[in-house]
């Protein structure tokens, strides 16, 4: 009812109904509305909030559970309070339940994976290490096959059958009287008739025995000269102090007279001449006939007049006995070929380096120089045989001053002997001196000329001439070609040198012609000689001691001995070192096998001993310039046919697939190439960085073919047992003590390097197994040059006319470092004990460039340029203490060493090349079935 009352009173009051309700009801039929209509209304009404009640409780109905499920989900309900909700259904219990039931599933199921993953990885595991177990097995097998193969050769190879000559004792010799009263007038002698050579057994050294020098029995010598004469004699290491054991007796003379006054009551009358030529016999080892003795004999004859110490004594050969003469002057007919030696004339020993100009450019100013006058025979001794003979001399002369008119490109002086120097040129009959000009413009020029006229003596004056070789040796020391004309001279220590490479030498007849010939030869072709000569002067001819040693390496050599070997510097490896494991952080090996790893063995040495001494002494003198010392072994030894392992020759070599060739499995298990199986020595340079070192070695384990590692310390302090720890990697590993801190080091031949291959490694060069195998293989087929990694080049500066060095990426190389590079032992020898001293003092005071010195060294020696292999350009060692490469000064530094090599070389010897090398199936698609050499390279 008050439901109705109020309905109606909305109706009865619109604006009331209009604020209550928002809208403004139907007026006309509220107010007609009946009872009936009412009621209608009213249950309506009921029904809806019926409906909205409804879906409320559905609604609690639906959610409530899942609320209740949630908060189980979630752990707020353990299964004892699940059991006291008594409230809940069956089928919500059945649920719960499962749920449980499930997440302790989850968690078993979470635990299987856990274990399953963990036994993935101990099963990979395994299978790595039964692969690599396999792997070492295999390497293993490999090796055993190798010694097997080794132990084979060795039991079928036949002894050499060598047996040492029988020698009459020394003493015997020594103390017999031979033949004192006997003189021995045969102008011929030979090796077979006048030298005793069962002093001289094969089964013994060469052995010099000097006498002392007097200075005061050698007139008209300088001191100077006296005093490098006894040092060169005393350093050279053929002299020995035991006459007993010696097969050459050495003995300095002088061929200029004695001056002593005559005295009689008190006062000097006049004076007498004594000849120490005339003394010779008096000797203590002489024996009558002076057998296997050489008389050194220094003349000065050509520049000194008769009245200023008395003239020359040029004795005939029945003076000198048996004895072997080597002299600067030799008159006709007292020379005896194959037995007697010409001796170069030496500058003034008081300047300290022989100083040599640049072999650059190849042509200079003047073609030809000439300056000097033929000194004819006075008229009362010409008879018509030496007039007939001279007209060649005095042709030449008049044609030559012909040259000087004619052609601007020739500077010819003749006819420059005055009257003031007729005493002078007297006793010089027969021969060309050079005119004496007081004034330096008017000098001859010879620094400017390409060619420079060197004329010999009348052969029927002299077969050899101070004068003349004193003009020889002055054209080549100012980088002049000379151009001797006469071809019956006799030319310094001409049975071994070959003049024919370092100088012109034609007839006199061809003198008109003379001009046509120099202008046919080339750049290379005067280079080549210029070169040649330089190296004539700086091995055999400018000092006195490059003399004396050339003079007794020539003896030895006609006599057939071995020279004595090289000198190998004493290393005194440091001893007790402490070993441990292996802590190998830097990852040097690949998945393949590279080649057997065996135990070391050196390279054999000293196998040529005789086959140079015999057949080869000519390469030794005249390409190789190392006469003096025997190597163990030479980067350019004769190489077997390739069939010749197959037929006689096999011992020590190791074809592949026993000859068959392959791939990569075949080539893996065999050296193959040229050369028997070998191995190589690692030496490392180090200074104060242990632990950078340490992981080098550690990185070198297992490596194949190593024979040893050699570790040049050049820090302060010894490395004893207390302070380090040395890697155990299955190779020796022997410590040197460098007395000073030198990079020169790097490259000296230590006594414990036992191989012919030298692996050169900074202590922070990292490489891996495949890259070192494969560069040892290369350098096998390349002995004679620098196989490396890292390349560089020289690059020439228009600007400044200068070198400087450089490392960028280019297609020209010329250089390769050495702090990864293998090099042949020969050339540590080289650079240690025969290269100009002058670059390793600049190597020290720079603390820099010892691989330019090196690249300089093999280019010169050798006319080629280094080897680069694979792509590695330059060296990565994370966390490796900052290099001296590194400073800023570093790259000047190496500009500057350059150019001085060059002014010191004369010339600059690097070559350039345009190619690398890899591997012959590098990049080739091979078939599934085959392997590539290596993967990587």
């Amino acid at each position: 009812m008050e439901v109705w009352l109020r309905s109606r009173k909305i109706a009865l009051d619109p604006a009331s109904a209009a604020r209550t309700t928002g809208k403004l009801p139907r007026i006309a039929s509220d107010v007609d509305a009946s009872p009936k209509t009412m009621r209608v209304y009213w249950h309506t009404i009921h029904w809806r909030r019926l409906l909205a009640a409804g879906v409320v409780l559905i609604s609690l109905a639906l959610f409530l559970p899942l609320v209740a499920l949630s908060y189980l989900d979630r752990g707020i309900f353990s299964s004892n309070e699940i059991q006291e909700v008594g409230a809940l259904s069956e089928n919500e219990k059945i649920r719960l339940s499962v749920r449980i039931e499930l997440r302790d599933l989850e968690k078993k199921r979470t635990n299987i994976r856990f274990e399953l993953d963990r036994l993935q990885q101990e099963w990979d595991s395994r299978n790595e290490k039964i692969v690599l177990q396999k792997r070492e097995l295999n390497g293993v097998k490999l090796s055993l096959n190798e010694a097997m193969r080794t132990l084979e050769e060795l039991s079928k190879a036949k002894p050499a059958l060598v047996r040492m000559p029988l020698s009459i004792p020394a003493e015997e010799v020594v103390s017999t009287p031979r033949r004192r009263k006997i003189v021995n007038t045969v102008k011929d002698c030979s090796l077979e008739q006048c030298f005793d050579l069962s002093r001289c057994p094969l089964r013994n050294p060469f052995q010099v025995f000097a006498y002392p020098l007097d200075p005061h029995r050698l007139p008209g010598v300088p001191p100077s000269l006296v005093n490098a004469l006894s040092s060169a004699i005393h350093l050279n290491h053929y002299v020995t102090d035991n006459p007993r054991t010696a097969c050459l007796f050495l003995h300095v003379t002088s061929s200029q007279a004695i001056l002593t006054p005559v005295t009689k009551a008190g006062q000097t009358t006049g004076q007498t001449t004594t000849s120490p030529m005339a003394n010779v016999s008096t000797l203590r080892y002489w024996n009558g006939d002076g057998a296997n003795h050489l008389l050194l004999v220094l003349d000065n004859c050509t520049t000194v007049s008769p009245d200023q110490g008395g003239g020359c004594n040029l004795a005939p050969v029945d003076r000198v006995g048996r004895a072997i003469v080597a002299r600067q002057t030799f008159p006709a007919g007292s020379f005896r070929p194959g037995f007697d030696y010409v001796m170069p004339t030496w500058v003034d020993q008081s300047q300290p380096r022989l100083s040599l100009p640049s072999i650059l450019p190849a042509r200079r100013k003047y073609l030809l120089s000439f300056s000097g006058s033929y000194i004819e025979p006075e008229e009362t001794e010409t008879t018509l045989e030496i007039a007939k003979s001279s007209l060649s001399d005095k042709y030449v002369q008049g044609l030559l001053g012909q040259f000087s008119d004619s052609d601007d490109l020739l500077h010819i002086r003749t006819n420059c002997i005055d009257d003031n120097e007729l005493n002078y040129v007297q006793g010089l009959v027969g021969q060309w001196v050079e005119c004496s000009v007081h004034d330096r413009a008017e000098r001859e020029p010879l620094a400017d000329a390409t060619f420079a006229l060197v004329m010999a003596p009348r052969a029927d004056f002299y077969r050899a001439s101070d004068l003349f070789t004193k003009r020889l040796l002055k054209v080549m020391r100012h980088g002049a070609i000379p151009v001797i004309l006469g071809n019956d001279v006799e030319l310094p220590f001409s049975q071994q040198i070959e003049w024919e490479k370092a100088a012109v030498i034609l007839l006199k007849a061809r003198a008109p012609e003379l001009h046509l010939v120099l202008k046919t030869y080339s750049d290379a072709d005067i280079v080549a000689l210029r070169r040649q000569g330089r190296r004539l002067m700086e091995n055999y001819l400018a000092t006195p001691k490059l003399s004396i040693d050339t003079l007794l390496t020539a003896m030895r050599f006609v006599l057939k001995m071995p020279a004595a070997p090289e000198r190998d510097e004493p290393s005194n490896p440091v001893a007790n070192l402490s070993f441990g494991l292996v802590n190998q952080q830097f990852s040097s090996e690949t998945d393949e096998m590279l080649g057997p790893v065996e135990t070391s063995y050196s390279s054999l040495s000293y196998q040529r001993n005789f086959s140079l001494t015999l057949n080869n002494w000519r390469q030794l003198f005249n390409a190789d310039f190392a006469p003096h010392r025997m190597a163990p072994w030479r980067p350019d030894d004769p190489l077997l046919p390739s069939d010749a392992k197959f037929r006689g020759s096999s011992f020590g070599f190791r074809p592949i697939g026993f000859g068959a060739g392959g791939s990569g499995k075949e080539f893996s298990e065999a050296l193959g190439g040229n050369w028997p199986r070998e191995q190589f020595t690692a030496v490392i340079l180090t200074y104060e960085r242990q632990q950078v070192l340490l992981e080098g070695i550690s990185s070198l384990k297992g490596l194949p073919y190593l024979n040893k590692v050699v570790v040049v310390w050049n820090g302060p302090q010894t490395p004893g047992p207390e302070t380090l720890t040395w890697p155990d990697i299955g190779v020796p590993i022997q410590v040197i003590k460098a007395p000073i801190n030198s990079l020169n080091n790097r490259f000296v031949p230590w006594d414990v390097i036992e191989t012919e291959a030298v692996l050169c490694l900074d202590d922070d060069g990292r490489l891996r197994h495949d890259e070192l195998v494969f560069a040892f293989r290369v350098w096998r087929e390349n002995r004679d040059r620098i196989v490396g990694f890292p390349g560089r080049f020289h690059a020439f500066d228009s600007i400044h006319k200068s070198w400087n060095y450089n490392s960028n990426h280019s297609c020209e190389l010329s250089m390769v470092l050495t702090g990864a590079a293998f090099v042949h032992k020969f050339y540590l020898y080289a650079y240690t004990n025969y290269m100009q001293p002058e670059i390793r003092q600049i190597v020290d005071r720079l603390m820099n460039c010892e691989d330019i010195a090196l690249n300089f060294l093999v280019s010169h020696l050798t006319r080629k340029p280094p080897l680069k292999v694979t792509s590695k350009w330059t060296f990565r060692c994370p966390g490796c203490p900052v290099a001296l490469s590194e400073h800023d000064s570093h790259f000047l530094e190496r500009h500057d060493c350059i150019n001085k090599f060059s002014q010191i070389y004369g010339y600059n010897p690097l070559l350039y090349t345009q190619l690398r090398a890899d591997s012959v199936l590098f990049k080739t698609r091979v078939p599934h079935d085959k392997q590539k050499c290596f993967k990587y390279v």
